[in-house]
């Protein structure tokens, strides 16, 4: 599945420092530092998509596990910003075939989301999904499984590289797998269709388009339900 961005920076609130008189941090100083430790958030959130728009996955990953540290600094654990980091870590874990830590993030993510929105949210749902499809990736035939991650990993960074029509090519040999794999009406396929259709538009073949995001409001409606 194509890698996404995480969900809107909440506002987040701290609590005033007391201050003394001996240099201790004082009401105005907070603010600055809490203004550079998002700033740094920021700065690693869009460093880790760009290394995976370019397919470098480990180092995508290694800045992805900072941010996620800091997140979990700023915020604490349950807050939505850093389930949504568990979950892009889980896809590039996925791409490095890292299965075990990939479900261990969904997991995490799962219990955050489940706390916040409760169990019947779609979010959870969702989290349900990945972590059946990774039990499903584990029992593949390790080439086919690299096979179909790898075509995923490589349609990203010709996606990046405006390169579409070989993007296209690349998410259609992943298709191919994800229907071998866990069929048509699958959320993962979805998301699939979801990005081909990107690159559709790009290329200004927008009836090819319409008839993709046409399939993927189907399978979505049979997944998720109309509100999803």
């Amino acid at each position: 599945p194509a890698i996404e961005e995480a969900p809107a920076l909440a506002e987040a609130r701290f609590a005033e420092p007391v201050a003394d008189q001996k240099g201790a941090e004082t009401p105005q100083e907070k603010p600055e530092e809490d203004d550079l430790r998002l700033a740094e958030r920021d700065r690693l959130k869009e460093s880790a998509a760009q290394y995976a728009r370019q397919g470098k996955t480990v180092l995508a990953i290694e800045e992805g596990q900072k941010q996620l540290a800091l997140e979990i600094e700023i915020f604490g654990e349950q807050h939505i910003d850093v389930a949504a980091t568990l979950e892009i870590l889980a896809e590039l874990y996925l791409f490095e075939e890292r299965l075990e830590e990939a479900k261990a993030a969904v997991q995490r993510a799962k219990q955050i989301s489940s706390a916040i929105y409760g169990a019947d949210d779609w979010r959870v749902r969702d989290n349900d999904t990945f972590i059946e499809f990774v039990d499903i990736l584990a029992e593949m035939d390790p080439d086919e499984r690299w096979q179909m991650l790898d075509s995923e990993e490589q349609s990203l960074v010709m996606a990046e590289q405006q390169q579409f029509v070989e993007a296209i090519e690349y998410r259609e040999e992943a298709l191919t797998g994800y229907l071998k794999t866990v069929g048509r009406d699958h959320l993962f396929s979805a998301v699939l269709l979801i990005e081909i259709a990107r690159s559709n538009i790009a290329l200004v073949e927008y009836e090819e388009a319409r008839q993709e995001l046409e399939n993927v409001m189907t399978i979505l409606e049979k997944t998720d339900g109309v509100s999803h």
